[in-house]
């Protein structure tokens, strides 16, 4: 029967094993019987002695492990992407014990956040001070609630860097409790800025053509959208085209 992935050798050393009195296991796939699917077994043999205290008989336990070893290599996925996604410093994995105030960053977030290991204190106050101002009771808020009412704590909000630039976070992280009092607090981070800066653009371009679209000068559309653009999205120059359908576009 074991014929599959090379198990035969091992099958015929648990019998063997089984027949000195020892017990042997076994694992490997095997199609069944009556559907002829494959399956991934966990087999057990052992050896059934008699009156004389030696081995007569050999008892094989088969139990279906497909389902585990499915779940196994999907962890095993789950943890290849996920050590893929920190290497690229698209995601930073972190872990707070509460119990002693302290913060552990991979080595993705470090990045992310644009400091050296030695520049963070590693205590939650040394992460709320790297959290915008506008955000920061907003950030609080969501840490006392999944504290004390275990909601989920799972949000937005921005961070800047040394160097003044504004970076956005989604972060999610889950509460682990000890007789009732959270001890810890596992979560990850996703910098979602080119997102944020895409939706930002998308909406101030949306905003701006219906601003603009109720004005006819063309010098009173390019200020106006330079002076919005300037504002909103850093842009430097703005240019004006107004489109002919005969005759294509003029400048």
């Amino acid at each position: 029967l074991w014929t599959r992935d090379g198990k035969e050798e091992q099958a015929r050393a648990a019998v063997a094993a089984a027949r000195e009195g020892r017990v042997a296991r076994l694992h490997g796939s095997l199609a069944t019987i009556k559907t002829g699917s494959v399956k991934w077994w966990d087999v057990l043999v052992s050896p059934i002695t008699g009156r004389n205290g030696r081995p007569e008989k050999i008892l094989c336990v088969s139990r279906d492990v497909s389902d585990m070893r499915q779940a196994d290599a999907a962890l095993r996925e789950s943890e290849a992407q996920l050590r893929l996604a920190t290497a690229a410093g698209k995601v930073g994995v972190w872990n707070w014990d509460i119990v002693a105030d302290k913060v552990t960053w991979s080595e993705s977030l470090y990045a992310m956040h644009a400091i050296a290991p030695r520049e963070f204190r590693g205590t939650v106050e040394a992460f709320a001070a790297l959290v915008h101002p506008d955000d920061a009771a907003r950030v609080h808020a969501a840490i006392r609630s999944a504290l004390a009412e275990e909601a989920t704590y799972e949000l937005e909000f921005r961070a800047v860097r040394p160097d003044g630039e504004i970076v956005w976070f989604f972060t999610s992280a889950t509460v682990l409790r000890k007789d009732g009092r959270p001890v810890n607090m596992l979560g990850a981070s996703l910098d979602i800025t080119e997102r944020k800066r895409t939706e930002r653009h998308t909406e101030f371009l949306a905003s701006l053509g219906q601003r603009l679209g109720l004005l006819s000068d063309p010098v009173d559309i390019i200020q106006g959208a330079q002076e919005a653009g300037g504002r909103d999205l850093g842009a430097h120059r703005c240019f004006f085209l107004e489109v002919d359908g005969g005759t294509g576009v003029t400048v």
